[in-house]
């Protein structure tokens, strides 16, 4: 039955309007107000979805009524029956979008029919709010989904840049904040620790680690493309990606057996270049693991554990079951670089990283990257870059 509330201050008025037939159309008259006051209050506990309203009653007029009651239901289908037939009325009240205005003295069968038109809006309005309520459903609980196929398709060049903003919105992504892309990839090799997995399956495991780690981060997107996890994320500091590029790591490592190769890139203000950003970082990645397994799990092992002071050829031999004569011919042969360089590369590398932020100390970086003292990072740091730490970092600082 749909909820008819009567609102017009002469008694006779509400007598006569509530003793209709509405039982026949479905309709139970729920309530009578003497006033505007009682009305509104009525209106907020009853929540009918047709209400008479007259246009004058005291203390709460009933275009001022019209007006609240339109704010607290807004679905509510208000029919003015007044015996005001003026125009500045009638307009008044079409601004009000009521469903229609009726004189008095009313013609019954006049109602009536308005008060069927009614209940064909109420009974469409319905079906709408139905639609809409299962739609909106249907996307939350396929979000994930629908989020993924999007942006691989925009990755991929499968939709128009035209659209990208459309979507973006339509999925409550605040684009506005992410300003960092960061690919991780699993490693084909395998090792005693290793947990076995399908693609779907890891693809799966990786991205729930990822939103673990990222929890924090509110705005932070995690799918999977291809072979790669993407990441996007806001940052505001380098030292926070290195921090969470470590935890990543390790958490990996620990929980599935596997080594990953991460690679990340700040992005510009144009959210719309993402897929160029996306395809340079992948080939990038690629490029970064075109070794044999040995050294590509070496590469692995001291990017997690340049930080160690004490990390040397042998406890990487040791931690791959191989002589530390052999993984050093083979360090040296793939990168041309011995043991010793490539981490000093890697440490220097990630100290670089960490002067982006202004408030970590030269001391506290050093430490940061696996050296013991100040001096020794100063003098391998001027072997890498040309320049001391501190005057690459007051060149930074005036741009150069």
């Amino acid at each position: 039955m749909y909820k008819l509330l009567i609102a017009d201050d002469e008694p006779k008025i509400r007598r006569g309007l509530s003793k209709l037939k509405w039982e026949e159309l479905g309709v139970e008259v729920v309530g009578e107000a003497e006033n505007g006051k009682v009305a509104l209050q009525l209106a907020k506990e009853l929540s009918p979805d047709i209400m008479f309203v007259d246009i004058c009653m005291p203390f709460i007029g009933g275009l001022e009524l019209i007006t609240q009651i339109k704010e607290i239901l807004p679905n509510c289908i208000i029919i003015i029956i007044s015996g005001y037939d003026e125009f500045e009325y009638a307009k008044k009240a079409l601004t009000l979008k009521i469903f229609d205005y009726v004189l008095k003295p009313v013609n019954r069968k006049e109602l009536m029919e308005t008060v069927k038109r009614a209940i064909v809006t109420l009974e469409q309005n319905l079906k709408n709010n139905q639609y809409i309520n299962w739609a909106k459903y249907q996307v939350h609980k396929n979000k994930n989904t629908i989020l993924q196929q999007f942006l691989s398709d925009w990755l991929n060049g499968r939709i128009s840049s035209d659209k990208v903003y459309n979507q973006l919105n339509l999925l409550n992504i605040d684009y506005s904040k992410i300003n960092l892309l960061f690919l991780v990839k699993p490693l084909e090799i395998e090792n005693k620790d290793t947990v076995k997995l399908e693609r779907d399956l890891l693809n799966f495991c990786l991205e729930n680690i990822l939103q673990e780690i990222l929890a924090e981060y509110n705005q932070a997107l995690i799918f999977h493309e291809n072979d790669v996890v993407v990441v996007l994320l806001p940052m505001k500091q380098e030292d926070e990606i290195l921090n969470i590029e470590k935890s990543i790591k390790m958490t990996i490592s620990k929980y599935l057996g596997r080594e990953v190769v991460t690679l990340y890139q700040k992005l510009n203000d144009d959210f719309l270049e993402l897929p160029d950003y996306y395809k340079n970082l992948y080939k990038q990645l690629i490029a970064n693991i075109e070794y044999t397994p040995i050294v590509q799990l070496a590469k692995c092992y001291i990017e997690k554990k340049y930080y160690d002071q004490d990390l040397s050829l042998i406890e990487v031999s040791k931690e791959l079951n191989v002589s530390a004569a052999y993984l050093s011919r083979l360090i040296k042969k793939e990168t041309g670089m011995s043991f010793k360089e490539y981490l000093t590369k890697i440490r220097i590398s990630k100290a670089i990283d960490f002067m982006n932020n202004p408030t970590i100390k030269l001391y506290e970086i050093a430490e940061n990257v696996g050296y013991s003292t100040q001096h020794y990072f100063s003098s391998a740091f001027k072997k890498i870059t040309g320049v001391s730490p501190t005057v690459y970092r007051h060149g930074k600082d005036e741009g150069i």
